[in-house]
C-alpha cells in the first residue's frame, strides 16, 4: 500500500516484504442433493512469497512503482508447487496534499494511487489473473 510521503524528485527506493496465506484459495462445492453440508477443496495453500518493490519520484509530487511478487513454496492441488512469479504491478501515485520534509513527521498528506496488474504470474499454480486488471486508492497519512 503506498502513502503520500515527502518524497523528492529523483528518490528511489526498493522494498522486500515476505509474505505467508495459509489457504488463500479455498473452492466450496455445495452438494445437489440430499442434506449433506458444503465441502472444501483447498486449491492453494502455504504460500510464500517475497514481494519486491522498485520505485522512483519523477517529481516531488509524483510517483512510480513496479512490484513483483516470487513465491517460493506453495501447495496446490497436486501437491509442492515450483517456485514461480506472480503479477507485475504498476503504480502511481499523485500527492494531493505533501507533507513536509522534517524529522518526527510533517503533518498531513493525501495522495491519489492508482495501479495495473499485468498476467506475468503462472496460471497452473494460481498465482495470476486471466487478464490486465486495475484500480486506485485515495490515501491518507499522518
Amino acid at each position: 500500500m503506498q502513502r503520500p510521503g515527502p518524497w523528492s524528485g529523483g528518490d528511489w527506493w526498493f522494498t522486500g516484504l515476505f509474505e505467508y496465506a495459509d489457504r488463500p484459495l479455498v473452492r466450496v462445492v455445495t452438494p445437489t442433493f440430499g442434506d449433506s453440508e458444503p465441502v472444501e477443496e483447498v486449491v492453494l495453500d502455504q504460500l510464500l512469497g517475497l514481494n519486491l518493490d522498485l520505485g522512483v519520484a519523477f517529481h516531488d509530487y509524483v510517483r512510480l512503482d513496479v512490484a513483483a511478487p516470487v513465491y517460493f513454496s506453495s501447495i496446490g492441488t497436486e501437491g509442492y508447487q515450483d517456485p514461480s512469479p506472480g503479477d507485475v504491478r504498476v503504480s502511481s501515485m499523485v500527492a494531493i496534499v505533501r507533507p513536509a520534509h522534517v524529522v518526527g513527521g510533517g503533518g498531513p498528506g493525501l495522495g491519489l494511487s492508482i495501479h495495473a496488474d499485468i498476467p506475468t504470474g503462472e496460471p497452473d499454480n494460481f498465482l495470476h489473473q486471466p487478464g490486465v486488471a486495475g484500480g486506485g486508492s485515495l490515501a491518507a497519512t499522518y
